[in-house]
Formats: C-alpha cells, structure tokens, sequence
C-alpha cells in the first residue's frame, strides 16, 4: 500500500534538510502501485535515523513529489508538487501545495494550493489549471519566506519563472511576481545583503536581483 514500504519499492530524488528544531529530515520519492508518494525519516545527529513513514501532509494527495524545506522562527514550511484535477479541468496539471509544521504543536498543517489564483503577478483569463508548476524552491530571506519555480502554459509549452511570499498561511498577498526571461529551475540566495534569483534556458543563463519594487534581470 502507499502507506508502507516494501521490496519492490524504488527510492528516487532523496533530499535532506536542517529543521527547526536543528534536526535533520530526509525526504525521498518512492514509486508504488504505479503512482508516487513521499516519505521522510528524522535524525538527531545525522547517524542515527528513524524507519521512513509515510509523510502524512501528501498522504491523500496524487504522484506527490519534489518536496522542499525551509526552516523559520515559528517552525517548518514543506513545498511539493502533486497532480490536480477537477470536473472542470479534463487535463490533469502539477500543482504546487505547502504545509507547516508548528514547532509548538508538533503537528503538520493540511495542504494549501498555492498556485492558484493568488500567485499569478496579473490575472490570468486562462485559469491556474492552465498551467504545470515544478522544480519549487524554498529560501528564508531576513526572516521572509521566498518560492520560486518554473510555470509552463499547457498550449503554448512556454515557461516562466514566478516568485512568491509564503508563510504559514499560504501566498501572502501582493507578492507575486514573474520574470520575463523563459527558463528552467531557478534558484533563491542572497549575496551582499540582498536577494538574488539564477535560472537557465537552453542557451543562456540568468539572474535578478529584488529592488523594493521589482526583480532587476540580467543575462550571462
């Protein structure tokens, strides 16, 4: 079942992280009954581990995967895609979705999709299941949680970087943005005391910088 490991279940993409608590949580990919699911395991010190267990935020969710953290001073927040659909939607589209662990509680919050409608820059007539979202990346920037990730328009094939505010709650208003450079798997860190993004298309690399109004963007 998808809720236990068994021999023929294949580890993929395994990635791990320093929690809040200063701990560490491995998560990987585990293919099963022709679908994907995720698990975790915890350490203290980074030798000794738990058994994998099912991650229960992405227990009920479809082909969940590429899960990312990001630590912060009220506790963990977990990015990952899953598949959406609905009775409106005939083509089933990646969704991204977060959760977080309350440090105080020690429980995880239910999944938020947060690549609806309040992360797109501009409204779009075309609707978020319009569009796959994949590769998200979590950077905590003086005390303000950044996602990027790459979004790419079912008819035309094209993809865009968007960048987005999150806390526990989900998108923080007012807060999204997309690059006009296409590409692929971008990339949040701060340098100087200010936040920068680096993304690639097929023949070009790039960056940007936040102002207080905008991404500034650059070619390599």
């Amino acid at each position: 079942t998808k809720k236990s490991l068994t021999n023929n279940s294949q580890m993929v993409a395994p990635r791990i992280y320093v929690t809040k608590t200063q701990s560490f949580k491995l998560f990987t990919s585990v293919g099963q009954e022709n679908d994907f699911t995720i698990f975790d395991a915890d350490s203290a010190d980074g030798k000794n581990w738990s058994n994998f267990k099912l991650f229960e935020p992405a227990a009920n969710m479809t082909a969940p995967f590429i899960p990312v953290l990001v630590e912060t001073e009220q506790g963990d927040i977990v990015v990952f895609q899953a598949r959406y659909s609905s009775e409106q939607n005939q083509a089933a589209t990646y969704q991204l979705y977060s959760t977080f662990y309350d440090s105080v509680s020690r429980e995880w919050s239910s999944p938020k999709l947060i690549t609806d409608a309040a992360s797109f820059k501009r409204r779009s007539s075309k609707g978020f299941t319009q569009f796959n979202n994949q590769m998200p990346y979590l950077y905590n920037f003086k005390g303000n949680v950044y996602l990027s990730w790459e979004r790419t328009e079912l008819n035309t094939r094209q993809t865009k970087i968007n960048i987005v505010q999150i806390n526990s709650e989900g998108v923080v208003p007012g807060t999204a943005d997309e690059l006009s450079a296409r590409g692929s798997r971008p990339i949040l860190f701060d340098f100087n005391n200010e936040l920068y993004v680096t993304w690639f298309d097929t023949n070009t690399a790039y960056y940007a910088k936040k102002t207080a109004t905008a991404w500034r963007e650059f070619s390599l």
